[in-house]
């Protein structure tokens, strides 16, 4: 059989083309550390292929808002330790002002130390991450969410709201980033101990002014009842002898039907005065006449020093005498009366007993380092929750991280080249590409003379 000569050029021009596009191919193999360049190298594990690489790019993703979730937490985390910082100096501050051998100078110099440790808790209260406020809650705004009003400071007010702020959400399982305003410093607290700020103004005040308090020692409210304040539909008005009771301690009238309380005090220029107050089941806590029990007491006020008030955010009684006296307060029946009435203990109201228990500086300040150490322990059940969630997410963290090291090693199995076997597999594509080279340049060089 006789073959045409153009024939076998086609033959050899194609075994060069074929081998020239292998060895290209092992070529960029080599130089690329890839086996898999383009889809069309290998159609069977692209599909693998592409499915890892979207499994990585998701947890490396995921790796990302794991850091930055734990780098807002250590934030939080430094906050809180500052403001416990300044919790237990502000504690330390007060026992010094509560004891009988401080003079009211040093006192007042003690509450100026107090006065920057509330600056100082407002700052932190305002702390950001990566422009966010930590604990603002949800609703961010461009301007601090804690601010003051009043030189020195008399109150503080807050702009956020009580909803974590960007919960970071891991397989359908939300962790909490930031502690709210509440949780951290005590704000708002539903059994409606002073916030962290109150407790430091109370403080203050009472140390820099020498003002003697006597305050509810917690809610007179029975739970779920509001005993005066601001309630849905319109603010409550609530008379001792209100049924149901609203207060946590049910008032038992004396045997008249009646409550009646003798209050002796000292005012700022050292006289006595011994006022009582008769009132009926019928009377108001506070209405802003001088009918009710606080707006009898405060109608003597010019006189004796001691004002009266009804915080209803704290659902607390306070009894202040300015002028830094003692002064306490007793259960008095009322005229012919054979027993007497608990108005006292229904408002929770420090009350003299065998040890002469009256409300003096050192009650005041005691008092007050309790609120200041209740407000420590919400900070650190705050920092406590922060911690836990560091710890949690450090965890999935490092999870996943070997998940992405794993993944990476099983792409590198599909798409790296096996430099050894692809060396020697180009090694033998150049040899034989050589020789087509040479056998065709050989057929090439002959004529129709070199066949006869």
């Amino acid at each position: 059989m006789r073959i045409a000569t153009s024939t076998t050029y086609t033959q050899q021009a194609t075994a060069i083309d074929t081998l020239e596009a292998q060895y290209i191919s092992q070529g960029s193999d080599l130089s690329t550390g890839k086996t898999l360049n383009a889809p069309s190298d290998d159609p069977s594990q692209i599909g693998e292929d592409l499915s890892v690489r979207s499994t990585i790019a998701t947890q490396n993703s995921e790796v990302t808002n794991l850091q930055a979730a734990t780098e807002q937490l250590t934030t939080t985390d430094t906050a809180l330790a500052n403001l416990t910082s300044v919790l237990q100096s502000s504690l330390q501050a007060a026992e010094r002002g509560a004891s009988d051998l401080t003079n009211a100078t040093a006192r007042s110099a003690i509450g100026g130390q107090v006065d920057e440790y509330l600056q100082q808790t407002v700052s932190l209260a305002n702390s950001q991450y990566n422009g966010v406020y930590i604990f603002g809650g949800s609703s961010q705004s461009t301007t601090a969410p804690v601010t003051t009003t009043g030189s020195p400071v008399s109150s503080v007010s807050f702009t956020g709201n009580e909803q974590s702020s960007a919960p970071l959400v891991f397989n359908k399982q939300s962790y909490q980033i930031s502690p709210t305003l509440q949780q951290a410093f005590n704000y708002n607290a539903t059994d409606g101990s002073p916030s962290v700020f109150q407790a430091l103004i109370s403080l203050r005040d009472t140390l820099d002014n020498g003002t003697v308090v006597n305050e509810s020692a917690q809610q007179i409210n029975h739970t779920g009842d509001v005993v005066y304040g601001a309630a849905s539909p319109a603010a409550v008005r609530t008379t001792i002898g209100s049924t149901p009771s609203p207060f946590a301690v049910s008032p038992v009238p004396d045997s008249n039907g009646k409550y009646g309380i003798t209050i002796n005090s000292v005012d700022a220029t050292g006289v006595s005065h011994t006022e009582t107050y008769t009132f009926t089941a019928a009377t108001v806590l506070d209405d802003s006449t001088s009918t009710s029990v606080v707006g009898a007491i405060n109608a003597n006020s010019s006189v004796t020093g001691l004002t009266a008030s009804f915080d209803a955010q704290t659902q607390r009684v306070v009894l202040t005498n300015a002028g830094g006296g003692s002064f306490s307060i007793n259960d008095t029946p009322s005229t012919g009366a054979t027993s007497s009435g608990n108005l006292t203990s229904v408002l929770g109201l420090l009350m003299p007993n065998n040890t002469g228990n009256v409300a003096s500086m050192a009650t005041t300040v005691s008092t007050q380092i309790g609120d200041l150490q209740n407000a420590l322990n919400v900070t650190l059940s705050a920092r406590q929750s922060v911690g836990s969630t560091m710890d949690a997410l450090s965890q999935i963290n490092s999870q996943v991280t070997n998940d992405v090291l794993t993944n990476t090693n099983v792409q590198s199995g599909i798409e790296d080249t096996d430099i050894a076997k692809t060396t020697t597999a180009f090694s033998a594509t150049q040899a034989a590409l050589t020789a087509t080279y040479s056998t065709t340049t050989r057929l090439e060089s002959k004529d129709l003379f070199d066949y006869l």
